[in-house]
Order: structure tokens, then sequence, then C-alpha cells
């Protein structure tokens, strides 16, 4: 069921909001569009709420007439159980009336002058530039770290210079689909691709940006990462929401990353391998071993953590959290790895 202002019958674009559990944070993805009405008087504000939580659908009715005032249209629709990120994000392109879609997630602002940049630009998908808020935590602070030392400061951070995503650099450049400017139909097309013969289960398991962003590439169209189109991000300020993040992105990892040619597959591939040569290492040579093994992690340890720290506090940060962080992770990555091919058969 839906409810909001009465839309237009054609809008310009759909700015899309998929979301579920964002109830603390949508307020300030609508109070940045709101901020920058003058723009949004030809498009759509469509939040899709992906089931039932009572939070989230009481501040997204209250959003209803701040945008009216704005003069901006705004509609809201829920799902009547959650069906997963990448079913919400399908049914929120088919309410979507523009052909041009703008999707954000309930973390996302946009910053200011966003929509002059994206006005100026004739790409058919853009990722804009996206920076975090805040790093409210240790995980956050080590996410940071660790997408510096993988992207680098030429295709990542605050004034990366843009550039076009093709087949030849996927692997290497920083991507995601917090934010996306998409054609309705190529994005519906793609999904349609990727859902075929899953079942409900399986579709809250399909990776909805790295997989999604390869096969838009796939299908002949360069992505443009454009570094004046700034949109914000609020990480997760609680520890343990962040780790619960992590553990599912392991599960979205398997989905993308499993197939040969992809950056991350020889890890896919050498993690059940060093298991068992542990394993078998242990059971030959005796548990005395596993203090040599020890020993070998606290180096390997310390030489990351000479890798990844750029101040003296981040030392600590590396120490003590990337053991946690990479154990969740991994966690995840098994469990994604379970799904993908034990309980299949």
């Amino acid at each position: 069921m839906g409810s909001g202002n009465v839309p237009k019958s054609k809008p310009e674009f759909s700015i899309t909001i998929p979301s579920y559990t964002g109830a603390a944070t949508i307020d300030a993805t609508f109070d940045a569009l709101i901020a920058q009405a003058e723009h949004l008087q030809d498009a759509e504000v469509v939040v899709l709420l992906d089931g039932p939580n009572k939070d989230l659908e009481q501040v997204v009715e209250a959003a209803k007439e701040r945008f009216s005032d704005a003069g901006i249209s705004y509609r809201h629709k829920a799902l009547a159980e959650n069906r997963g990120r990448f079913v919400a994000r399908q049914e929120a392109a088919n309410e979507a009336k523009a052909d041009r879609l703008l999707f954000m997630d309930d973390r996302i602002q946009v910053g200011e002058g966003f929509f002059e940049q994206l006005f100026k630009r004739d790409d058919n998908v853009i990722i804009p530039n996206v920076l975090e808020t805040s790093q409210p935590n240790a995980i956050s602070r080590l996410n940071y770290l660790i997408r510096l030392r993988v992207y680098g400061k030429k295709k990542w951070g605050e004034d990366f210079e843009s550039f076009d995503i093709t087949a030849e650099n996927f692997e290497s450049s920083a991507k995601g689909t917090g934010c996306l400017w998409v054609p309705k139909k190529l994005f519906l097309d793609i999904c349609k691709e990727m859902g075929k013969g899953l079942s409900r289960e399986e579709l809250k398991r399909v990776s909805d940006d790295t997989r999604l962003l390869r096969m838009i590439v796939d299908s002949g169209e360069s992505i443009r990462r454009e570094s004046a189109m700034k949109v914000y991000y609020s990480p997760r300020s609680e520890y343990g929401a962040e780790l619960h993040h992590l553990y599912k992105r392991g599960i979205f990892f398997v989905d993308h990353y499993i197939k040969p040619g992809t950056r991350f597959f020889p890890f896919l591939m050498a993690m059940p391998i060093v298991l068992l040569v542990a394993l078998a290492v242990v059971v030959v040579a005796g548990m005395s071993i596993l203090a040599w093994i020890g020993l070998g992690i606290l180096g390997l340890l310390a030489l990351l953590t000479l890798f990844l720290a750029r101040r003296v506090s981040d030392v600590i940060v590396v120490i003590v959290h990337l053991p946690i962080t990479l154990s969740v992770f991994c966690a995840g990555v098994v469990r994604g790895f379970y799904h993908k091919f034990l309980k299949r058969q």
C-alpha cells in the first residue's frame, strides 16, 4: 500500500530509497534532498519499505508534509514482508514513474551542488564520490584504512580524478550502489537476469552491488565515477552493528567473486586449501605446532599493521580489530559458500 503526495504523471527522474532499518538515519537523507528542492521540482522521491517496521513507517509518513511544503513529489510503499535489498531495489524501480533512477541508501546524504553536477553529465550510469561523514568506531576506521590501501587516492577519496569504469579497470576500481544514477530499463533487465531461477531466500543473498555493476559493464555500458558529485555516508555507530554488516558483506562477496577472473577469486579458492593444510599440519605434527602457527600469525599481523596504519593510534586499531574483522568477514564468506554450493545441492 502506498502513501504520499500526488506524484507527477511523468517526472524527469525518480529518486528511489529502499529502506528496512533506516529509522535513525533516513531523516538526514530527506533533509539533504529538501535542502536542494529547487532542483527536484520535476523529480519524484519514492521510498520503498522492505517489510514492516513501525519506527521507520512513522518517520517516512511524517516526512510527507516537509516534501509537500518544498514542492517535491513524494510517496512511499511498504512490502508485506522483508524481501532483502536486491528485491527491494527492484520493487522501488518498478514503483518509479521516470525512466531515469537515482538510487540512494538510507544512510546517504547528497552534498551541496550535487544536482548541478549531475545535470551537467550525459552519462547513462554514474557512481558519485561517496565520503564518510565520520568514523565513529574502530571498525569504521579500519575499513577506511583498508579501502585506502586497496584502491589508493587516485580512485577513491576526497578529490580523486573522475574516470570511467570499464571492463578493463573494473576489478581495481572503487564502486558500489549506495548512490547510483542508472536507466530504469537497464537496471531492471539486469536484475531480471540475475534473479533467474532463484528462490526467495536465494534472492536475499544476491550481490546487488559488485555483481550488478559488473553486468552493467559487460552489457557495453561504462560507469562514470564522478569526483565532483559528492554524497556523504553515515556509518553505523554501534560496533556490533558494523560487525553484523561486515558478516553479511562476506555472504554477498561470494556471489560475485566466486567467478574465475575476478579480483578476489584466488582468495576464495585459497581459503579452504589453507584451512585444510593447517588442519593436516596440526594432525601430523601435533598440537605443539600451534605455537609456531601463532607466531606466524603475529608476524603477519605486524606486517599488516605497518602496511595499513596512517597514524600512531591506527596501530592499536589494526592489531586489535583486524583479527576480529577478518574472522567475522570470513565467517560470512563460509556461510556464502554453504548457501551457494552445499545447501543448494
